[in-house]
């Protein structure tokens, strides 16, 4: 059976990142300490799903936003569809692997996206921008993520997943 994605896979996601500050992959292959404001709001998110909180998952983000559903220009729709993607699925036996982090612009090299899913990544990121990219497993289940964070000065801010 194949998960779908959707707010279970934003769950998974934020879950891989849940150990503090990772040591992650950079472009040049050496280990890197990740964006401390990155990683700050990564696990504020984390722990507001563990809890089933939209309310202080709201907290972690900002608009735009971009996921499989589209690009959200509205948080009382992106809140809708938290809510409406929300599920307590049991996630006791997740096995997550962070990859690497890598800007949005080293993304775009490594990686041949889709043109209309570059669109939305447009909208949402900046060159600059973390991507967060996930190995995550649940059962049988495989796939590979990517959680989008925003940098503005030492502000972060989730931005959207794929």
């Amino acid at each position: 059976m194949r998960i779908k994605c959707g707010f279970l896979s934003l769950v998974l996601i934020a879950c891989f990142v849940d150990a503090g500050a990772v040591a992650c992959q950079s472009s040049d292959t050496e280990r890197e300490q990740v964006n401390p404001a990155a990683q700050r709001i990564v696990d504020a998110f984390v722990a507001a799903l563990k809890k089933h909180n939209v309310d202080a998952m709201m907290e972690c983000v900002t608009i735009p936003w971009s996921d499989r559903g589209g690009i959200y220009r509205s948080k009382e729709k992106l809140r809708e569809s938290f809510h409406g993607r929300f599920r307590k699925d049991d996630l006791s036996k997740l096995d997550s692997e962070l990859l690497e982090v890598r800007t949005y612009k080293e993304m775009r090299e490594k990686f041949k996206f889709d043109p209309k899913i570059i669109e939305q990544f447009d909208v949402v990121a900046d060159d600059d921008d973390l991507f967060f990219h996930f190995k995550w497993r649940l059962g049988d289940d495989e796939a590979d993520i990517v959680l989008i964070v925003h940098l503005e000065g030492e502000k972060a801010r989730l931005v959207g997943f794929r």
